[in-house]
């Protein structure tokens, strides 16, 4: 019930909706006067605040740039008079605001920043909007275990200090989010809340009490109790004159009356809860709206409609996992990004603590050593650093592998779960019920999941291979062609001599990347029905050849192919050059690392024949 969730911050800050031009304009106006005012901590305590009332009112209008824009202006300016008050005002704008803009871990640092520094200045009504703005932050993030804790927490609080409005919006929050664990209970906080909001004589979070309250009871098949409430919903919104939250009550209401069989009412409250939804645009609602009319209408055999809504809502169904989708991979991003950077701060920590070691240790030679000893100590020196840099780069390679595991995994476990879920939630539904244009659609529809089941798993798999890390380089593309070779629209040869040392793992790595990438143009643009991949040595060099049958290679691809040049430079970085080696009859490419080996080791049995 994040709708809700998000009124309570509004209702809880005590922000009064300045959406008029005129107003924006009029507080523009007093920003300049005081701007222009003799430069004094005062001027710049009215100007922060003024710039806060400005980031809310942009907030609400909504323009959340200008929003974003004020919020930081005040933000700065706290910090430069070191005024707490000021920074924590600054830190609940732009997290509240970038929370709209869907970046939650972004959103999630800035509330804990305002809640180190509410803390800090022991200000507990900072505190309680943080903590409040912290727990909604990970219900939305679906960690319900983090946000369960943190409302237990601003509970405790409120009990404490007798806020009753926040208590009972905080039990309300606690029972949303326990009735979707499946052996938790939330009734007794449903009880709570509606007790404390019967005393406050609150219409409207009465209304969305029952709301929450009648959609658990139907999750539970206990209709008749959910009707009750549902009815409750309505009549309190009703009379808090809050039309607009009225289409989720409507729609349960209308999935009641098509389990009771009565169409016609299904089909009036369905409509009333489109009307609702449509100029916001809330996929949710429209999508369960046309689900319920697709059911009233086929329940009273008007298959026309049925057929009408059954496409509006498979069309929104769609849309709806589509944006579900993109939202899930915003937020790997902006994990990923947010545990990148914290690595690179790491890093460069390390570096700066090395380099004032050595500016210690360069010190101290010059001053304790003579003019040969100093020679030998700075070679002796220089050996470490050596030693150093292919520790680090081996750390580094390290941190990659380890980071392309993590990404892998989130692949194949999350968003391929995902996938299949949806596949079998398909595979679920009756076919014999659905029309031939249905079935085309249904059909339709599940291709492109098993498509794109089937590319997350490549995905996650050529991330990292298993074979490459545990067997080597010549296992993992041994398997590799294996597998592409069961496409049979290109027929991949490997070439191995019997005899063939194991390779540095950097090396293998990014020999494997390098291999993978050309195959996939090799699949991608030559049209080829045949291609090769040959290993050889030569003294204690290594040739790679990768050919194929295809049209060839574009000679401005050669020569400013950004994908070429890529390769190339990664091939320089291993010492090695690249040849390439195109016709209409196909391409060659030859790889040569030079200085390699220096002593076969390995014997790899079953390779060395012909993939």
């Amino acid at each position: 019930m994040l709708r809700f969730w998000l009124t309570f911050s509004c209702c809880f800050l005590g922000v009064t909706l300045l959406a008029q031009d005129k107003k924006i304009d009029s507080l523009k106006q007093v920003l300049r006067n005081i701007q222009n005012a003799s430069p004094s901590f005062s001027k710049d305590t009215q100007t922060i605040v003024l710039q806060h009332t400005l980031s809310l009112t942009y907030y609400y209008y909504p323009d959340y740039k200008a929003a974003i824009h004020y919020a930081n202006q005040a933000l700065e300016l706290s910090k430069k008079i070191a005024w707490h008050k000021g920074q924590i005002m600054s830190y609940e704008d732009l997290s509240r605001t970038k929370f709209k803009l869907g970046q939650t871990y972004e959103s999630l640092q800035l509330a804990y920043q305002s809640l180190t520094l509410s803390e800090k200045t022991n200000s507990l009504n900072s505190k309680l909007i943080a903590l409040r703005l912290i727990a909604d932050y990970f219900s939305t993030l679906n960690q319900k275990d983090s946000a369960i804790y943190y409302y237990k927490k601003l509970i405790k609080i409120h009990e404490t200090q007798k806020n009753t409005k926040e208590l009972a919006a905080c039990y309300l929050n606690l029972a949303t989010t326990l009735k979707s664990l499946p052996d938790a209970d939330p009734i007794p906080f449903f009880k709570k809340a509606e007790t404390l909001f019967k005393t406050l004589q609150n219409d409207f979070w009465l209304g969305n009490l029952y709301y929450s309250w009648g959609d658990y009871l139907i999750v539970k098949n206990q209709f008749e109790a959910a009707y009750d409430c549902l009815e409750k919903a309505i009549v309190y919104f009703k009379k808090s004159g809050s039309e607009s939250d009225l289409a989720g009550p409507y729609q349960e209401l209308a999935y009641l009356y098509v389990k009771k069989r009565d169409f016609k009412n299904a089909i009036v409250f369905s409509q009333k809860s489109l009307e609702l939804s449509t100029p916001s645009q809330s996929l949710e609602d429209m999508l369960w709206a046309y689900e319920s009319l697709f059911n009233a209408y086929k329940g009273l055999k008007d298959y026309k409609k049925a057929l009408e809504f059954h496409e509006k809502y498979l069309d929104t169904k769609i849309q709806l996992l589509s944006n579900d989708t993109q939202k899930q991979l915003n937020l790997y991003r902006q994990q990923y990004d947010n545990e990148r950077e914290i690595h690179k701060k790491n890093i460069d920590n390390q570096t700066l603590t090395q380099q004032q070691q050595q500016t210690t240790l360069y010190f101290l030679i010059g001053i304790l050593v003579m003019f040969l000893a100093l020679v030998g100590l700075l070679l002796w020196n220089n050996r470490t650093l050596r030693k150093k840099n292919a520790e680090i780069q081996e750390a580094h390679f390290t941190g990659q592998t380890t980071e392309r595991k993590r990404v892998a995994a989130e692949l194949h476990d999350n968003l391929g779960s995902q996938l299949s879920a949806m596949r079998w939630s398909m595979l679920a539904m009756n076919k014999n019920i659905l029309t031939p244009h249905e079935l085309e659609i249904y059909d339709h529809i599940l291709k492109m999941m098993s498509e794109s089941y089937d590319q997350v798993r490549n995905m996650s798999h050529h991330l990292l291979p298993e074979e490459l890390e545990k067997e080597g380089l010549l296992h993992a593309l041994a398997t590799l062609t294996r597998q592409l070779n069961r496409n049979k629209k290109i027929k991949f040869e490997l070439k191995i001599p019997d005899l063939f040392s194991r390779l540095d793992k950097k090396i293998e790595f990014e020999l494997y990347s390098i291999l993978l990438e050309l195959i996939n143009n090799i699949i991608k643009h030559s049209k080829a029905s045949a291609a090769s991949i040959s290993f050889s040595s030569r003294a204690q060099n290594l040739q790679i050849e990768v050919s194929d049958n295809g049209q060839g290679i574009p000679q401005e691809v050669i020569s400013n192919g950004r994908g070429l040049r890529n390769i190339q430079q990664r091939i320089k970085e291993l010492n090695g050059t690249l040849t390439v080696q195109t016709s209409p009859n196909g391409t060659y490419f030859v790889i040569v690392l030079e200085k390699i080996f220096t002593i076969v080791l390995i014997h790899f049995l079953g390779i060395g024949m012909t993939q």
